[in-house]
Parts: C-alpha cells; sequence; structure tokens
C-alpha cells in the first residue's frame, strides 16, 4: 500500500472513530434531556394533582358554608340569591345592548 493510500485509510479510521464518538455523546445526551424531560413532566402532573384537591377542598367547604348559611338565614340567603340573579341578568343585557351596536 503506497503511503498516500495509508494516509487515507488513516484519516478515515480517524473520522470513523470521531463520528462513533459523537454518536455515542449524542445518545448519552438525549437520554439525558429525555430523563429531565420526564421529570419536568411528573412534577407538573404532581401540583396539577395537588392543585386540584386543594381547588376541590376548597369548593366543599363554600358549599359547607353556603349550605350552613341557608339553613341558618333561609330568606337572606333567598333576597342574596335573587340579588345575584338579577345583578347577573342585568349584566347580559348590558353586555348584549353593547355589543349588537
Amino acid at each position: 500500500m503506497t503511503t498516500t493510500a495509508a494516509n487515507t485509510a488513516s484519516v478515515i479510521d480517524q473520522a470513523h472513530d470521531k463520528l462513533q464518538d459523537l454518536n455515542d455523546a449524542s445518545r448519552s445526551r438525549l437520554r439525558q434531556v429525555a430523563d429531565a424531560t420526564a421529570g419536568y413532566a411528573q412534577r407538573g402532573a404532581d401540583r396539577l394533582r395537588d392543585t386540584g384537591a386543594t381547588i376541590k377542598g376548597s369548593a366543599i367547604d363554600a358549599r359547607d358554608a353556603t349550605v350552613g348559611y341557608t339553613r341558618e338565614e333561609p330568606i337572606k340567603a333567598l333576597l342574596l340569591a335573587a340579588a345575584a340573579g338579577a345583578a347577573i341578568a342585568g349584566s347580559i343585557m348590558l353586555i348584549r345592548r353593547f355589543t349588537r351596536r
């Protein structure tokens, strides 16, 4: 084999080795990114579940307070509900009036 052919073969072997090293490093980094992404997703799901539980607890507390108030003050509760309904209906009518123009 000539010196030029030997040098060319050596350069090709070195390039192959470097590409193999880059391939290995890329796979390793890709695994790290995938693991980190899975961790972020899990933490997000955990936070979402915790927030949902907190909101559910708050809703139950609000429901219980509303039921208790309605039992203690039924007339006031009825008047408050009527006033809230009237305010919502009035707001809807105003919004419709301004959006038609």
